[in-house]
Parts: structure tokens; C-alpha cells; sequence
């Protein structure tokens, strides 16, 4: 899948400051629920143009999202 693209990101979750699994750390509360937007000034996807679009979804891992264990579940291949 080829991609350009060009745009902003929001994300917010129910940790207390920054959300910690950007950088591979744990979760505040042991698990991962967050909201994230992808706003896409510009850009194409397999030749598609996104231009103007916005993604949204609802996020929860049962744990840190970049521990290894995940990897191997089927909802994050």
C-alpha cells in the first residue's frame, strides 16, 4: 500500500498527563483506551485522494500496545 499524506493527529486517553504508550511505556491504568482522529490535508492512498478527509476510532488494548505479546494477537496484525 503506497501513501502520501499530509495532516494532523488527535489523540486523548484516560491516562493523567500524556499518554505514555507513544514512547512504549504502560498505561496509567493498565490498559490503553484512547480516541484518535487523523485529519488528512493533503495526500493519496494507493493513488486515492484523501484530501480533506478525517479518520476517527475508538481504541482499548487490554495492555501496553507496543509489548511484544500484542504482535502476535490477531487484532493488531
Amino acid at each position: 500500500m503506497a501513501s502520501k499524506l499530509e495532516g494532523s493527529i488527535l489523540e486523548v486517553c484516560d491516562c493523567k498527563v500524556l499518554c505514555p504508550c507513544w514512547i512504549g511505556e504502560t498505561p496509567d491504568n493498565g490498559t490503553c483506551q484512547s480516541a484518535l482522529a487523523y485529519h488528512f490535508e493533503r495526500g493519496t492512498i494507493d493513488g486515492v485522494d484523501v484530501s480533506g478527509l478525517t479518520l476517527a476510532t475508538n481504541v482499548f488494548n487490554p495492555r501496553n500496545p507496543s509489548r511484544r505479546e500484542l504482535a502476535r494477537s490477531p487484532v493488531h496484525r
